[in-house]
């Protein structure tokens, strides 16, 4: 059964054997195994599958899709680890809030997430929002500004909709 689960994660984002296996952190060939059954599949790598479809969506890979289950693991993840000094994003500890320069938003700095900003309309509007729902706000503020430029990504209230 998990044989092929795997291979669906992957599917579902549509990446390469080599990109996923990144994502994952394990080596291409270990990937190659478990999807062709040479090698288990364990509990840990259902969870890397799972963490790297995150990842993938985290870093704006258009087209995809989110299977239910993992946005389920991120949901009950982010809420059981949720700190104050967390990531409004992705939860993870140690983020940085900017301090305020007037205007009406908060930027934070995460090692997951990189700088953004979310506005005040929007961060009046987080605590209604699922987790995954915030991911895919974050991505979809980061594709409206050019890779080369500097601009720090803003998420709006209308990303969150």
């Amino acid at each position: 059964m998990t044989l092929n689960k795997i291979k669906s994660l992957r599917s579902s984002v549509a990446l390469t054997q080599a990109a996923f296996a990144e994502l994952m952190g394990v080596p291409f060939r270990t990937l190659q195994d478990l999807e062709s059954g040479q090698s288990n599949v364990r509990d840990v790598h259902m969870k890397a599958a799972k963490w790297a479809v995150l990842e993938a969506a985290q870093n704006n890979l258009k087209g995809m899709h989110i299977p239910e289950e993992v946005i389920e693991v991120a949901s009950r993840a982010l809420e059981t680890y949720a700190l104050r000094d967390s990531c409004p994003i992705c939860g993870r500890p140690g983020a940085k809030m900017a301090p305020s320069t007037g205007g009406d938003y908060s930027e934070y700095t995460c090692e997951n997430c990189g700088t953004f900003r979310i506005s005040g309309t929007a961060e009046a509007m987080w605590g209604n929002t699922a987790p995954v729902a915030r991911f895919r706000a974050l991505a979809e503020a980061k594709s409206k500004i050019s890779p080369s430029s500097n601009d720090v990504p803003m998420i709006m209230s209308y990303h969150l909709k």
